[in-house]
């Protein structure tokens, strides 16, 4: 799969975007907004990272099926695209704060709920219950694609 085109969308009309356009145009507007912040960085980091899961050939299957068949979808959020690139940051960068990397566990815990979040609101760090959305979206009960998508990415 690795000389696959990966696509984020198809229109009705069968235009296609390629997932790397995509997620390049998310990562622009995400940091001229973050400019405003003093943080295009950030910002940027987390429109990049935002589907990273549509590098999944599960994902790309839905993309196909959905367009192929537009009366009878498969259903939508069937496939969890929004978790891998949130999921990526918290195992890959989470725990290694030191001189070195100089990442913050709080930043990267921040940037990783945007991306879990990108379709509805932020996660709770704690709930009144006690429990952590957050974490449970660290670990979805379907298993996702993602070592073999950060293989594609950065390996």
């Amino acid at each position: 799969m690795q000389n696959q085109q990966f696509f984020a969308h198809i229109r009705g009309d069968g235009a296609e975007q390629l997932l790397v356009d995509h997620l390049k145009e998310v990562q622009g507007i995400a940091e001229n907004i973050g400019e405003k912040l003093g943080i295009p960085h950030v910002t940027g980091l987390a429109g990049m990272l935002h589907d990273m899961g549509k590098y999944s050939d599960e994902f790309q299957n839905y993309l196909r099926e959905a367009h192929a068949n537009p009366l009878n979808p498969p259903k939508r959020g069937s496939v969890n695209h929004s978790t891998v690139g949130g999921k990526f940051l918290m195992e890959k960068y989470h725990l290694t704060f030191n001189k070195e990397t100089k990442f913050s566990p709080a930043l990267i815990e921040f940037v990783s709920n945007v991306v879990f979040s990108h379709h509805g609101q932020l996660l709770d760090m704690i709930n009144s219950e006690g429990n952590s959305p957050f974490i449970d979206r660290m670990t979805p009960t379907k298993p996702i694609e993602m070592y073999s998508i950060a293989e594609r990415l950065f390996l």
